[in-house]
């Protein structure tokens, strides 16, 4: 990989030709469909209990377990910048903020991976939005990942629009809380581009996120550190 600049973001660009993905990144690039949507439930009862027992608020929180789950997979970190397939050190959560007259802006926090700091950015990237709503494209959305939460209902599949120039931002998704006989699960929903990403690539973003879920208090512990 060499280094490569996207607007102030650093970032590496991935050498093709030792690039293990590289026919199936090629493949998928030409796809007039190059995302694809997998839809999974994850159980929160011990991190609802922890934030409740904390008083702390829950899509913060929640936002910056996605967040450090996307950035520890390597491919959640991978971007088609310019037509080079880039990959970032770290990327930050976008978040969808519903608006006093029924539409949403965008709320851009930063991670940095110490849990103090980043739920303090969530919340006023939060509150900043509601304020000042933004419904535009921002610079430095390629080093993103793209947050919504639907807590008005559950589902089992989601899709979301999308364009080809931010195709390979993965976009993340949240419902509505179930609970049932003691226990609370949520619906996961997770967009990516086939040519970067791979349902086992999901599959470590969801059991990294899941443990996150299980043990909150050890997780937000080590992230304070």
């Amino acid at each position: 990989m060499t280094e490569k600049k996207s607007g102030a973001a650093e970032c590496r660009e991935i050498d093709l030709a030792a690039y293990p993905r590289r026919r199936l990144y090629e493949a998928f690039r030409s796809r007039t469909v190059p995302v694809f949507s997998i839809t999974t439930t994850v159980e929160i009862t011990a991190l609802r209990r922890h934030i409740r027992a904390r008083q702390l608020r829950f899509y913060p929180v929640l936002a910056f377990l996605i967040a450090r789950a996307a950035n520890e997979v390597p491919e959640f970190r991978h971007r088609i910048v310019a037509d080079r397939l880039v990959e970032f050190d770290h990327v930050h959560p976008s978040l969808t903020v519903l608006l006093d007259n029924d539409t949403f802006g965008f709320a851009d926090a930063d991670y940095t991976g110490n849990f103090a700091a980043d739920y303090a950015s969530l919340q006023e990237a939060i509150e900043r939005a509601k304020q000042s709503p933004n419904q535009d494209k921002t610079d430095g959305r390629d080093q993103r990942i793209f947050l919504t939460n639907l807590p008005w209902f559950g589902f089992s599949s989601i899709h979301h629009p999308y364009e080809a120039s931010y195709a390979s931002i993965p976009v993340i998704t949240t419902g509505k809380i179930h609970s049932e006989a003691g226990r609370e699960t949520m619906p996961l929903g997770v967009q990516v581009h086939h040519g970067l990403v791979d349902g086992l690539h999901i599959g470590r973003f969801v059991e990294k996120l899941s443990g996150y879920c299980a043990e909150p208090e050890k997780c937000l512990l080590e992230a304070s550190r």
